[in-house]
């Protein structure tokens, strides 16, 4: 008998050993590994960014190694690109050490289970995903329009299932610890802020859709998907809009005619603020088959002098006003603010267009850039798209 209970002992002793640095899931965690095999591979969806420039991600049999080029913006026309590291370890497996090359990284358990968003541009990729998983936000439309785009986040936040936190200085640190996320998502704020959401817990990711392409905009719901572990619904997502979008593309470049567009907003100082090249809005120019009067090499915010602006801009056929924050404007406050302008002519005769809802085309229509695409070709060339409904741009009434 002693030495069968020795050979007990001994196997007890191995069997933990094995287990070591895996911690158990717990009674009712989905999606939690179970009895940790070392070498397994425990992510069988995997997903790329295929035209993001500004994340990749390596799989590693238990952990995702995901690196992301943003960082906290304190100006519009700011690029930060400084390379930050993430480790996403699946729940029930080891963490790994944050040594070498994982050195400074943030290790986030995976799936999540509770999440912030802030200001609000992954709400679109939350809804096609999880949205179960929004804990919070910085920003939401509450508009009549939300319900429409974003049925099932605009409940939980109705109902107060996901509450609001704050955004930029008025970030509530207290409110966000006290939710207990495992991550918040953000594009600008404040350093000190965030480190002491870092210091509580809570890992802070940096990422900005709008400095994106198009079909970059819409990989939003991949890098969703790797910290909920659904990157089988992200592709089926991706995949149709990415279809959907090109064959559009096709039809609208093929249109006769490449009117020209003057993309950008006045009202920041004395300057017109316009998005360079390869920013969201130029591309979608292009794709529905028209031409920008300015072409600005990089993917930020420039501004121009208003100057500039009016006279390049005085005889463009149409002008594409991408307001972030106000929503109803007229030409009649427009010209109030700046009469300048009135020698802009797309403006006096009635081919200004702005975003419907800013709230809105930031949370859905990123993650959806078909149908911003669809909505501009719509304007540019009604031919192609005939009977068309915009749904998140708006002709700039005369008021």
């Amino acid at each position: 008998m002693p030495r069968l209970s020795l050979a007990l002992a001994a196997t007890s002793l191995l069997l933990l050993g094995a287990c070591a640095g895996a911690p158990a899931a717990e009674p009712g965690d989905a999606g939690c590994a179970r009895n940790y095999e070392a070498g397994r591979d425990y992510f069988p969806d995997k997903v790329s960014a295929e035209v993001s420039t500004q994340w990749q991600v390596q799989y590693r049999q238990h952990y995702k190694l995901l690196k992301v080029n943003a960082g906290p913006k304190t100006s519009l026309e700011q690029n930060d690109t400084a390379p930050r590291s993430y480790v996403l370890y699946q729940c029930g497996t080891p963490k790994p050490e944050l040594t070498g090359e994982l050195a400074g990284a943030t290790a986030i358990r995976v799936p999540v289970r509770k999440a912030i968003d802030n200001p609000a541009t992954l709400l679109g990729a939350f809804e096609v995903l999880a949205p179960e998983v929004l804990a919070g936000y910085g920003e939401f439309p509450n508009t009549d329009t939300a319900p429409t785009h974003l049925p099932q986040v605009n409940r939980r936040i109705v109902d107060k299932t996901a509450i609001g936190v704050g955004h930029g200085d008025k970030l509530d640190t207290e409110r966000v610890l006290n939710l207990g996320p495992e991550v918040m998502f953000a594009a600008s704020g404040d350093k000190a802020r965030f480190d002491k959401l870092g210091q509580g817990g809570v890992g802070v990711v940096f990422y900005d859709p709008f400095n994106e392409p198009p079909l970059g905009s819409a990989e939003a719901v991949k890098f969703l998907s790797l910290f909920t572990n659904s990157e089988a619904k992200a592709t089926a997502h991706y995949t149709g809009v990415r279809t959907r979008y090109r064959e559009l593309t096709a039809k609208a470049t093929a249109a006769q005619g490449k009117p020209s567009v003057l993309v950008g907003i006045n009202g920041h100082g004395r300057d017109f603020l316009t998005p360079q090249h390869d920013y969201l809005e130029p591309t979608l120019v292009r794709d529905a088959g028209g031409r920008t009067v300015f072409d600005l090499p990089g993917k930020v915010l420039q501004r121009v002098p208003m100057e500039t602006m009016i006279e390049q801009g005085a005889s463009a056929e149409f002008w594409f006003r991408p307001d972030f924050v106000g929503k109803g404007m007229t030409v009649k406050k427009i010209l109030e603010a700046e009469p300048r302008l009135s020698r802009i002519t797309a403006l006096t005769s009635g081919k200004g267009i702005d975003r419907a809802d800013p709230r809105v085309y930031a949370a859905a229509g990123l993650v959806n850039p078909d149908k911003l695409l669809a909505d501009l070709v719509s304007v540019l060339h009604p031919e192609v798209q005939p009977g068309h409904q915009l749904a998140f741009l708006r002709r700039i009434e005369a008021g």
